[in-house]
């Protein structure tokens, strides 16, 4: 995906993936198939390297059936979303983002950089 030039990548992959909601158990799983979507491989890293996320989605009050730390849960869970936001940045070629869109915070997807636009 990154040798796919930015204007053909954001066809393919761009424009919102999720929006008006910033919670963890919104975005880590909209996150987590977009990673599906452009490398596989990393998505299946992730998974591997965070399999009670996997198990339990990304909710905070399920992973603490396993663990009674509730910052522990929320940690492991804050983690895993960044280990996701690098994996589909490192996707993207170059004058291509993925993150929330300027002026919308909660407007989460693959965008052009304004040196691109």
């Amino acid at each position: 995906m990154k040798t796919m030039p930015p204007a053909q990548f954001i066809d393919a992959f761009g424009g919102t993936v999720i929006h008006v909601t910033m919670r963890d158990e919104d975005c880590g799983p909209a996150f987590l198939s977009m990673l599906d979507s452009v490398d596989l491989d990393a998505a299946n890293k992730i998974r591997a390297k965070y399999p009670r996320i996997d198990d339990a989605g990304f909710d905070a009050d399920i992973l603490l059936a396993d663990n009674a730390n509730v910052e522990e849960a929320y940690r492991h869970i804050h983690e895993c979303i960044a280990a996701i936001e690098d994996a589909l940045n490192a996707a993207c070629p170059p004058g291509v983002y993925f993150g929330s869109t300027e002026g919308d915070g909660s407007d989460f997807g693959y965008w052009l950089s304004e040196s691109e636009e």
